[in-house]
């Protein structure tokens, strides 16, 4: 709540802009203390960081105002107008927390321990002497007071964790009172999760305590996307998704039609200057890079990322309100809360990307499928069908959901076959009528059968990696020889020259280069590259294990699920045993959700150990979590209760 600002002094020039100094308050790094720079009493606004981007770099050449934390407690800023700071032509400053010490609340403690132990010995004498009324008074006030520290912790969470960038309010000589931040830390978790456990099984006032925790769900979710609104960036593969769909496209329509819809929709876009070819050498030069919407300089792209943003976030809200069908609000608000803080949701959410739109359809499936679970409602499968499809159409690696829809098919088959039997045909029929839609567009222009644009790239990517020169006649037809040939003298040529071989960036490009030569187009090359592929795999089996067991050790290394002293695969494994002890179905149904995220990390390992396809599914592991740690906690009562219910 109370913040101190400090004057910088003894600044010390680094190169470029850059400039350092010490920062007075000595548990800035040590506690990870949000921290602003002042210039002339103006705060200047927190740095968002761009996908790969070296701050310290561009503080170095770009300078105007960009600062960071150093680990060694200094600071490295630069001034706006790129003048010296230590020339005292400004005034520099910076804003941090006020840090309460321990010895300062001893005194509180004592106390605190105090009325504990006179309430304890209350309680005792009362028992020692059998005063009913008094126990129970006792017992009452306990409750009482229990309940109410719980709710205070659970209003806590309305506060931000992160400073909105307002100037602050009522100064002071050296310090500031600004809105309070509460930070989610470990400790912070700890009470929450104890909290959280009280309310659940005292039971008491259910349903405003559900309300309570769905509006600071909210407002923390307005807090999660607000203060990066007005930036936007594009990477490598946006440029694809921003023009428009046909079939020789290798991008299937999902995302390119939100695109075109949102940029048609919203006024300040201009979609054809993007899909010319000026716009085109635009976005390449904006690649990687994060830029803030000044007066709509970003003729529709901002518009974009906000729209994601918005679909993104009413998409959350509807999973959290369909898996509290399954599982009682106070585990789904504990789930919401983590993710928030922990930046589960979304991926790279500030860029023009599909894993976004991805996630949000994801995430309305596995929702669904709680929903089934919990309530047996037949007709919300057409439902599961249609966003399993959507999910699919936006990106084809997503076919693991198809997992979620087989499970459901057979749940509710087993549980009446009669009834149940048409919501599943319409349901199947919904999906597939979307995932099959690239591969109609395909039949009619190509008359081949591919069942999707871009199939066969992870293959070819692998195995032209793995390939050595007695290989060049492995293949039977002149085309695919030719094809083989020239990509490896391409590959050896990059070899030669110590360039990291890599699927994605220069194998796959080497691949569809030479079929293009061949006369071949993006989707075409599917065909091609399944015949070569399955050459090279024969003769390559122990290379190409090879290649995928070091990938997965990348893509582990990558997730943001390991933990210093607990890797990922002994996470996994704790919440496997869990599951398995007090087997039910809502153990079954997070064990269920674990392997779907499990699934897409192998899909994602196997093609391209990428940040951004590790990442997106990490938030089914923990709604699986979720799942799992309420059957380890649930009341036998509730059990009764929500059973009842379900029945009336």
């Amino acid at each position: 709540m109370f913040w101190q600002n400090d004057d910088l002094s003894a600044i010390q020039y680094e190169s470029g802009y850059a400039y350092y100094a010490r920062i007075p308050n000595e548990n800035a790094v040590k506690l990870d203390l949000p921290i602003y720079l002042i210039e002339d009493n103006v705060l200047i606004d927190t740095p968002v960081l761009a996908v790969n981007q070296d701050l310290v770099k561009d503080i170095k050449e770009i300078g105007k105002g960009l600062y960071q934390l150093l680990p060694n407690n200094n600071i490295i800023f630069s001034s706006i107008d790129h003048s010296d700071p230590a020339s005292g032509v400004h005034a520099y400053s910076v804003l941090s927390p006020v840090v309460i010490r321990m010895r300062y609340l001893l005194p509180v403690l004592a106390i605190v321990l105090l009325l504990m132990m006179t309430a304890g010995l209350m309680g005792l004498a009362a028992k020692i002497r059998k005063d009913v009324v008094s126990l129970q008074c006792f017992k009452s006030c306990l409750k009482n007071f229990a309940g109410f520290i719980s709710i205070l912790i659970l209003l806590m969470l309305v506060l931000p964790w992160k400073s909105f960038f307002v100037p602050p309010v009522f100064p002071l000589t050296k310090s500031f009172w600004i809105m309070p931040l509460i930070q989610r830390n470990a400790v912070m978790f700890l009470l929450l999760g104890f909290s959280v456990l009280y309310l659940y099984y005292s039971k008491r006032k259910s349903k405003w305590i559900a309300l309570l925790m769905g509006l600071i769900l909210v407002i923390n979710l307005a807090y999660y996307f607000i203060p990066e609104r007005d930036y936007y960036g594009v990477r490598t593969d946006s440029a694809e998704y921003i023009q428009s769909y046909h079939a020789g496209s290798i991008r299937t329509p999902g995302y390119p039609r939100f695109v075109e819809d949102v940029m048609t929709l919203f006024s300040g876009s201009d979609l054809d200057y993007w899909r010319s070819e000026e716009g085109l050498k635009d976005l390449a030069r904006r690649e990687e890079l994060l830029f803030k919407d000044h007066s709509g300089d970003s003729r529709g792209l901002v518009q974009i990322v906000r729209a994601q943003k918005a679909v993104l976030g009413l998409c959350f809200l509807i999973a959290t309100v369909l898996l509290c069908f399954l599982i009682p609000p106070h585990f789904v608000f504990l789930f919401g809360e983590f993710v928030l803080a922990n930046q589960f949701l979304g991926v790279y959410n500030n860029y023009v990307m599909s894993e976004v739109i991805s996630q949000a359809a994801l995430l309305l499936s596995c929702g669904i499928f709680c929903f089934l679970v919990g309530k047996r409602m037949k007709w919300s499968f057409p439902f599961l069908g249609f966003f399993c499809g959507i999910s699919i159409i936006i990106r084809p690696s997503n076919m693991f959901i198809l997992g979620l829809l087989l499970l459901a098919a057979i749940l509710l088959f087993v549980q009446d076959r009669k009834k149940a039997l048409l919501p599943i045909l319409a349901g199947i029929g919904i999906c597939g009528f979307f995932i099959l839609i690239p591969a109609v567009n395909i039949f009619r222009q190509y008359h081949q059968v591919i069942f999707m644009p871009n199939q066969g790239y992870a293959a070819i990517g692998q195995t032209l990696a793995v390939m050595d020169e007695t290989d060049l006649s492995l293949p039977k037809d002149e085309v695919a020889r030719e094809f083989l040939t020239a990509s490896f003298q391409q590959i050896q040529a990059m070899k030669s020259e110590g360039k990291a071989l890599t699927q994605n960036d220069y194998v796959f490009h080497i691949a569809l280069e030479q079929a293009k030569k061949l006369g071949f187009d993006p989707v075409t090359a599917n065909v091609l590259f399944d015949r070569v592929s399955r050459d090279l795999v024969s003769v390559h089996k122990t290379e190409l294990l090879a290649a995928y067991r070091d990938q997965l050790q990348l893509g582990l290394e990558r997730t943001r699920l390991s933990l210093p002293r607990l890797p990922y695969s002994y996470l996994l494994a704790v919440f496997i045993v869990i599951s398995l002890f007090r087997c039910s179905r809502y153990s079954l149904t997070g064990f269920v959700l674990i392997s779907l995220h499990n699934l897409h990390l192998m899909i994602s390992i196997m093609n391209q150990p990428e940040r951004r396809y590790i990442w997106s599914t990490e938030i089914f592991f923990l709604m699986g979590a979720a799942l799992i740690v309420y059957n380890v906690f649930r009341s036998e009562q509730h059990q009764t209760h929500r059973v009842r219910h379900n029945s009336q």
